[in-house]
């Protein structure tokens, strides 16, 4: 198995177009960067303490919003999103269950990787605002 860290001249090219196009799918069926942006409401009464403490609150809500979105909600969009990540030779299968995760884990955890699509974030080639 192949991942476009490992991926050599125009097929690496091709990968990367259909990542861009899979993630840019991925945010809009799931709405995860909607649901990460989502801030508290304040009364303008509080203390900082309890302004860290109501925003502490809000980030556990909107992660337990965002692993919904993905996980249960658009299982199948984060599917196809982590399939996308690979290139299976004619004779393997697609990894299962945790084993798929854990590849997936590793490449998108890649510190190559994050910085290549922060580049291609900022070039604007790769557009996932909410």
């Amino acid at each position: 198995m192949r991942t476009i860290a490992n991926l050599k001249g125009a097929e690496f090219f091709r990968a990367t177009y259909n990542i861009v196009e899979e993630v840019e799918k991925f945010n809009n069926t799931t709405g995860l960067m909607a649901i990460w942006k989502k801030r508290p409401t304040y009364t303008g009464n509080e203390t900082e303490e309890e302004k860290f403490a109501i925003m502490r609150e809000q980030v556990k809500k909107n992660w337990r919003e965002m692993l919904k979105s993905a996980l249960h909600t658009n299982a199948e969009a984060t599917y196809s999103f982590v399939m996308c990540l690979f290139v299976l030779e004619d004779d393997e299968s697609e990894p299962e269950g945790i084993d798929m995760f854990y590849h997936a884990l590793d490449l998108i955890t890649d510190e190559r990787v994050i910085t290549f699509f922060t580049k291609l974030l900022k070039s604007g080639l790769l557009d996932i605002a909410a």
